[in-house]
C-alpha cells in the first residue's frame, strides 16, 4: 500500500515537472485533493465530497475504478474540476482511512504497536482529521490504524484523544526507504444532538522513539453536513 502511494505520487510530480518545463504545450489545472468518495449500484465512482465540502459529479474517471456498490471510500486524487460542480479524476489511492479502535478491541488483543513514523503535515479536512507520514521501509508490509484513547465529554463537546497504531513488521530493524502515507481519521462518529463540538488530539511516536502529540484541532457539526 505505502509502495502504490509513493509511486503514485512520483507521477504527479513528473506530470507537475512537465507542465512547467513545456509552456508552448496546455495542460489541465489539476490538483491533488482529498475526497469522499461515492459509487453507484454497479461499483462505479459517481460522486465525492472535496476536502472543502464541497459536492461534485465525476464526468470522467480515466482510472476506470470500480469498487463495491453503493459505498463510500476515502482516497486521495488527482483532479481538474473543468466547471464548477464537476470532477475529472486522473488518478487515485485508497487512504488509511478507518474509526478508530477502542483499547479494548479484539483487533488490538495483541497490544498497540506504535513504531516510529515522521509526520509531515497535518490538517482540518471536510469531517476528517488527515496526515501525511512518512515510515521507513524495507520489504515487509506495514499496519497503520488508530486507537481511540480518551473520550472526554465537557459541556456541548467532546474531547477525543487518538494514537496512531503502527506495526512495521519486520522492518524495525532494517527499514531505510522512506515512503509517504496519507492518513485520514473519521470525525462524524463523535458528533451527537448534545455535543456538536469534537477537540481531536493525535498522538503517535515519532523518529526519536517519543510519543508527540498534536492539536487541539477542532471540528464543528453543523460545518459538516
Amino acid at each position: 500500500m505505502i509502495k502504490f502511494l509513493h509511486a503514485f505520487l512520483c507521477l504527479l510530480t513528473l506530470i507537475a515537472i512537465s507542465a512547467c518545463s513545456n509552456s508552448e504545450n496546455s495542460y489541465p489545472p489539476v490538483k491533488l485533493d482529498f475526497l469522499s468518495m461515492k459509487s453507484d449500484g454497479s461499483g462505479t465512482l459517481t460522486s465525492a465530497v472535496t476536502d472543502k465540502g464541497e459536492r461534485v459529479k465525476i464526468v470522467e474517471d480515466r482510472t476506470g475504478t470500480v469498487i463495491k456498490k453503493d459505498t463510500t471510500i476515502r482516497v486521495v486524487a488527482n483532479i481538474e474540476q473543468p466547471s464548477k460542480g464537476e470532477a475529472i479524476i486522473y488518478a487515485l489511492a485508497p487512504t488509511t482511512s478507518s474509526i478508530p479502535l477502542l483499547p479494548t478491541s479484539k483487533e488490538l488483543e495483541n497490544g498497540i504497536k506504535t513504531d516510529p513514523a515522521r509526520l509531515l503535515s497535518i490538517w482540518e479536512g471536510y469531517g476528517y482529521l488527515n496526515i501525511l507520514l512518512s515510515i521507513n521501509t524495507y520489504l515487509d508490509k506495514h499496519t497503520l490504524c488508530f486507537v481511540e484513547k480518551e473520550n472526554i465529554i465537557q459541556a456541548e463537546r467532546k474531547i477525543i484523544k487518538i494514537l496512531l497504531y503502527h506495526d512495521a513488521g519486520k522492518d524495525k530493524e532494517n527499514a531505510f526507504n522512506a515512503k509517504r502515507a496519507y492518513l485520514s481519521i473519521p470525525i462524524q462518529q463523535y458528533f451527537e444532538a448534545d455535543h456538536t463540538t469534537v477537540i481531536v488530539y493525535f498522538s503517535y511516536n515519532n523518529e526519536a522513539d517519543q510519543l508527540q502529540e498534536c492539536g487541539p484541532y477542532e471540528f464543528k457539526n453543523n460545518s459538516i453536513q
